[in-house]
């Protein structure tokens, strides 16, 4: 069974985009590349943006475009150049629908090219099945003044011409007609009839499929409204345009007539004989309307550009205002915060100048209670230190005492024995040791009792130094010195004066005489008056 390609053939906004995609519902493949959806067609144009841009090659290889009114050069057929551009359509084809058994082929350009595409079906094996969609021109007029800004009058050609070349190519093919009118109102109906006329079952003509059909005819997207009976009526329209509808509106409705074709012909005729004669006359219109167009549509921008600065200006301007109000209000309050920061920052800087008077206040007085202690430490140490020399010396001493009180002990004993043994012996020898040992055991026992003294004396020292008031510390370290000397001399512990009288070498070396007696005058057995009292 040879594949099948159902033919798609109606000029621009008849319709043929709701009929592919019903045709894709009911079974028929589309092809890989579709173009996209757009504003002027939302649900889908449901045709291949690759074979529109074969088609538009072709046109322009044959002298023509999309929106020529004129028919395409029929010696193209028979030149080198169609030839190539079979086999582009044959890889076309193969590239966009693969080995589909059932397809649904659709592009408007088409129409003015059906005896191309019926070769490039032949060379692929497939059987072209045609339907030629039908809208009413009137309709088809408006939607192009719409979305193309048309003349109307030119549009109209634009329609014959596809419709009668479309009628034209495809007479004594398998074909039928169908109108718009009847797709959205019995599409049903319609797809059955198809089916008798094409010869072919739709695959998935079920009632379920009907379902995604109905949603898609959305009636809304329809927005031109016109009866078959407004073009009859309208005088300004041609009877070519008269009698081409009312045929091919009887086709839609009633199947076709043979008897037609003559009518056909001769409208056909007459336009192609037209053709050279107000082509250029029409190309020429078309040119200078499209200027005009785009001038229109230029000034409306620029009017648009122009009422958007106006009022952009008008904003700004206003905002200037604004701003400068606010601006004036906001210089006034600044200018009251300065001078309120002024004021603030010289009672800050008066709280500064007195907080440093205290800090440095403060500072020396720490730095006087700083010198304050490391006197105090540095004459604890001294005494600390001496006190343990002192407590070595008596260590020192006491185990001395002990061992002269045992050899004491011990030579009593032995001249106690002699004189028990022998009465008449002379003990003289160890007489005179033992009294040596006591001369010794009373020197040792007096240098502990003095240790002692020292000891004793340097805690009452360092508790009358340490016991000096805080204040003393802001003075000067002579004159605290000199009330230093007083209180030890009101203690009866040390008399600088009386030490430096004694002892002169001290006076030329200038040291402290009360540290220069804790240091070296005691490990020299220097006399103080009232220690030695």
């Amino acid at each position: 069974m040879p594949r099948k390609a159902i033919i798609v053939l109606g000029m621009h906004r008849s319709g043929t985009s709701a009929l592919a995609r019903t045709l894709n519902l009911l079974g028929c493949d589309l092809p890989h590349t579709l173009m996209p959806s757009a504003p002027a067609n939302p649900t889908g144009h449901w045709e291949s943006t690759a074979i529109m841009a074969l088609n538009d090659e072709i046109l322009h290889s044959a002298g023509s475009r999309w929106d020529d009114w004129l028919e395409v050069n029929p010696s193209w057929y028979e030149s080198p150049v169609a030839k190539k551009f079979v086999q582009h359509g044959v890889a076309a084809l193969r590239e966009e629908y693969g080995e589909s058994p059932l397809f649904v082929f659709k592009d408007p350009r088409n129409c003015r090219l059906v005896p191309y595409w019926f070769d490039v079906f032949s060379q692929s094996h497939i059987a072209p099945l045609t339907v030629i969609a039908l809208r009413n021109p009137l309709e088809v007029v408006a939607s192009l003044e719409l979305r193309d800004q048309q003349p109307r009058d030119y549009a109209i050609l634009l329609w014959l011409r596809h419709v009668l070349d479309a009628e034209h190519y495809t007479r004594g093919k398998v074909r039928a007609v169908l109108s718009y009118d009847n797709l959205l109102n019995n599409w049903a109906g319609e797809a059955e009839r198809l089916q008798t006329l094409l010869g072919v079952t739709w695959p998935r003509f079920s009632p379920l499929s009907s379902l995604d059909v109905e949603a898609f005819l959305d009636r809304t997207n329809r927005h031109h409204h016109q009866s078959s009976q407004d073009v009859f009526s309208n005088p300004l329209l041609s009877d070519w345009v008269h009698d081409a509808t009312k045929i091919l509106t009887m086709w839609a409705n009633l199947g076709e007539n043979q008897q037609d074709y003559i009518v056909l012909d001769n409208i056909r005729c007459q336009l192609n004989t037209a053709g050279p004669i107000f082509g250029r006359l029409t190309y020429s219109t078309i040119h200078q309307e499209q200027i005009n167009r785009e001038l229109r549509a230029l000034i409306t921008v620029k009017d648009e550009d122009l009422g958007r600065l106006n009022r952009n200006i008008s904003a700004l301007q206003q905002e200037y205002e604004n701003k400068l109000d606010l601006a004036d209000k906001n210089i006034f309050k600044a200018q009251r915060e300065v001078a309120i920061s002024q004021n603030e920052l010289a009672l800050t800087r008066s709280a500064l100048a007195d907080r440093e008077k205290e800090i440095s206040q403060v500072k020396v007085r720490l730095q006087a209670e700083q010198e304050r202690a490391d006197l105090a430490n540095e004459a604890r140490f001294v005494a600390e230190a001496d006190v343990g020399t002192l407590r070595e010396r008596l260590a020192t001493s006491q185990s001395e005492v002990v061992a002269l009180s045992k050899i004491l002990k011990e030579r009593e004993t032995e001249l106690a024995d002699i004189q028990l043994r022998s009465p008449s012996e002379d003990p003289v020898e160890i007489q005179n040791e033992i009294s040596y040992l006591a001369n010794r055991l009373r020197e040792k026992e007096v240098a502990e009792d003095l240790h002692l003294q020292q000891i004793e004396w340097l805690r009452k020292v360092i508790a009358t130094i340490i016991g000096c008031p805080r204040w003393w510390a802001f003075v000067p370290k002579l004159l605290s010195n000199r009330w230093r000397d007083e209180r030890l001399i009101r203690s009866k512990l040390f008399d600088s004066q009386s030490y430096t009288a004694r002892y002169p070498d001290v006076a030329l070396s200038k040291a402290d005489p009360l540290r220069h007696y804790i240091v070296h005058g005691m490990a020299e057995n220097r006399i103080i008056e009232n220690l030695n009292q």
